[in-house]
């Protein structure tokens, strides 16, 4: 980063020294993921007040090229991935597709009961035993989404005992080894808040605004074999969806 704020030369100083970040930002001169100065560095640096540099930098949050994570400091943003909601792409191929490696770390994998909604939305009967299957989902290590899945333990004998779950693609597993190919779903998105236990998680602050998608996801010939709750950081997707007027 230079050391000397070259532009704009008016106006307040707080914006000189905003419009300086943001340029270094959108650039690429300050990666995303960067953590910068301390605001004392900052002020130091620049030779402007605290008060000023905290200024500078709320202004850069509020248009989220920044973000602050508690007891870490504050970050360049993530640029926002934008998921398409009517694609199927597992996460694995869709991190693949945008050039990030995706990996997993998994927190939980056991065999359970449904609760009642779940065995209605899966057709089987609520006293059958799924796999339950819940992940943290990352992105060049980075932590993007938290995902619990639950699938009918007959369809997938053997899956609950697998060790590879945190390296492979679960709908490949799925696919090459019990013949359940995604062929289509049906959605629900949700904006919701980070719970302490999830804040940790993802690394962001409790409160965090999240999307939490809730899928069900059926195969060709079978129907309906997967159940998945899904929580995505807010500061890193975005949601993209094409829609047509009805009658045209």
């Amino acid at each position: 980063m230079e050391d000397e704020v070259r532009q704009p030369t008016d106006g307040p100083l707080y914006t000189r020294l905003r419009d300086h970040l943001a340029a270094e930002i959108t650039s690429g001169r300050l990666a995303a993921g960067t953590r910068l100065a301390s605001e004392r560095a900052l002020s130091e640096r620049y030779g402007y007040s605290r008060l000023t540099v905290r200024r500078a930098l709320a202004d850069l949050e509020e248009a989220g090229l920044l973000v602050r994570r508690r007891g870490s400091g504050t970050f360049v943003a993530e640029r926002l991935i934008r998921k398409n909601v009517r694609g199927l792409a597992s996460f694995s191929e869709d991190m693949r597709q945008r050039g990030l490696t995706p990996g997993s770390i998994v927190l939980r994998q056991e065999l359970v009961f449904l609760e009642e909604e779940q065995a209605q939305m899966l057709k089987v009967a609520a006293h059958e035993g799924a796999v339950c299957l819940r992940r943290l989902r990352l992105a060049n290590d980075v932590p993007m989404a938290l995902e619990t899945v639950f699938l009918p333990a007959a369809l997938c004998p053997g899956l609950v005992r697998r060790t590879d779950l945190d390296r492979v693609s679960l709908y490949e597993v799925l696919e090459r080894e019990y013949n359940l190919s995604a062929d289509y779903a049906e959605e629900v998105v949700e904006a919701v808040n980070a719970s302490e236990e999830v804040a940790r998680l993802l690394r962001v602050a409790p409160g965090s605004a999240l999307l939490r998608i809730r899928r069900l996801t059926s195969a060709k010939d079978r129907g309906p074999f997967e159940y998945v709750e899904s929580l995505y950081c807010g500061d890193k997707y975005s949601l993209g969806l094409n829609v047509r007027r009805l009658g045209q």
